[in-house]
């Protein structure tokens, strides 16, 4: 009776030590969606309004710090959002005075926020999606902003600064994407969303069509508006370009030496 007892009792408490153990590693790997963990080397500052004919809901990014070159940087920023909100509230004023057959309750709108692509002690790579709707738009339009905030030498990056002097950096930056995009857009079921002159003038080698690039650990980001370079029903395009591809234009003096120490 008694060794009936003892092992019924060893029994149990290997039952125990299993639901234990096996509760521990399902608490240690799952993930914990709910609450992630989100490091903010930036600030947001929120820029709201609401008139008779526009709506802005914005938050836009700014550094963290009291130095003048920090001040100097974040003045910038809001200025850059102060100008792009102002000039389409011109349009938007335009749109309420036009005779529409649209209720004058509905207004313009603007909206953004910023997203962290990068951090580390060197940059900050910040990327800034703002959406805008027009009063008798058929939809809203989309625009991609891209900020790099250079810790060590306390400025805006701009894209020149990430290449050597004297490489025509953009003749690069324009074959490697136009190789990208015509294999992304002709993929499966999104062929039908590939126009080779679209590619062709969108990632034509200039400046302008390259000003938007953001360094992370994967490679150097390449966005392209709607528009540009396919349909706006296929959306705003991105290419990722590995730094062994770029490794002879890099200025390694800038924040893409990071990744070559």
């Amino acid at each position: 009776m008694n060794s009936r007892k003892t092992q019924f009792t060893i029994i149990g408490l290997l039952t125990i030590f299993v639901i234990a153990l096996v509760y521990g590693q399902f608490t240690k790997t799952s993930p914990q969606v709910s609450q992630p963990i989100v490091e903010t080397p930036v600030q947001v500052e929120k820029i709201e309004k609401n008139t008779d004919v526009l709506t802005v809901e914005v938050t836009y990014p700014t550094v963290p710090g009291t130095i003048q070159e920090i001040k100097q940087t974040n003045e910038s920023l809001k200025k850059l959002m102060d100008e792009k909100i102002a000039e389409f509230e011109k349009d938007a004023v335009d749109s309420t005075n036009a005779e529409l057959d649209i209720p004058k309750e509905v207004h313009s709108t603007v909206t953004g926020s910023p997203s962290i692509e990068e951090q580390n002690e060197r940059y900050v790579s910040i990327f800034m999606g703002m959406e805008w709707y027009l009063r008798g738009a058929a939809h809203p339009f989309h625009t991609i902003d891209t900020y790099v905030y250079d810790y060590q030498n306390k400025k805006l990056v701009t894209v020149p600064d990430l290449f050597k002097q004297g490489v025509d950096y953009v003749v690069v930056l324009s074959t490697l994407s136009k190789e990208d995009l015509k294999a992304q857009l002709k993929q499966g079921d999104a062929e039908y969303v590939y126009n080779e002159e679209m590619v062709r003038e969108g990632a034509a080698p200039t400046k302008e069509n390259f000003s938007k690039v953001l360094p992370t650990k994967d490679g150097l980001v390449i966005y392209f508006d709607e528009y540009q370079v396919a349909p706006y029903a296929a959306g705003p395009q991105q290419v990722v370009i590995p730094y062994a591809k770029l490794k002879d234009i890099i200025d390694t003096e800038s924040v893409l030496g990071f990744y070559f120490k």
